[in-house]
């Protein structure tokens, strides 16, 4: 009986798990706060606090509200898409999930969950990498 229970145990634990498994969202929907800004030529590392920066998704409608509430003289407030309300899609490819906001590419989802995103735009050489929290 011990050697039957062991292969169960070995065949579950080998098919529980897809070998496709991607994070890939269905949906960024939601308010997203900014909390990391990194990359770019100059090699910025900003961090903000919750509530400066927000993304809010809808996916109903297709759109993303950005709510950029860092004073004028803050210099991170230059590196963030201006406030307003813009369309924003994602794209699924074979491996990667690409976001586009204002039909430009944002950047590649990298890592998803229900509390954390991370945006990464490393295929331009001067690309930003984006990190979210709800």
């Amino acid at each position: 009986m011990k050697p039957f229970v062991y292969v169960l145990l070995a065949f579950l634990s080998l098919t529980a798990c897809s070998s496709g498994d991607t994070t890939q969202p269905k949906t960024v929907e939601g308010i997203w706060n900014l909390v990391s800004l990194t990359g770019g030529f100059a090699g910025v590392d900003f961090q903000y606090s919750a509530g400066e920066v927000t993304f809010d998704f809808n996916a109903k409608d297709s759109t993303v509200v950005v709510n950029n509430n860092l004073s004028e003289d803050d210099i991170r407030k230059g590196f963030v898409l201006s406030e307003g309300q813009y369309i924003y899609w994602l794209e699924y490819n074979d491996d990667r999930i690409d976001m586009y906001v204002d039909q430009h590419l944002f950047g590649t989802v990298r890592e998803s969950s229900i509390f954390f995103l991370l945006v990464d735009d490393e295929a331009l050489i001067d690309g930003f990498s984006y990190s979210f929290m709800k």
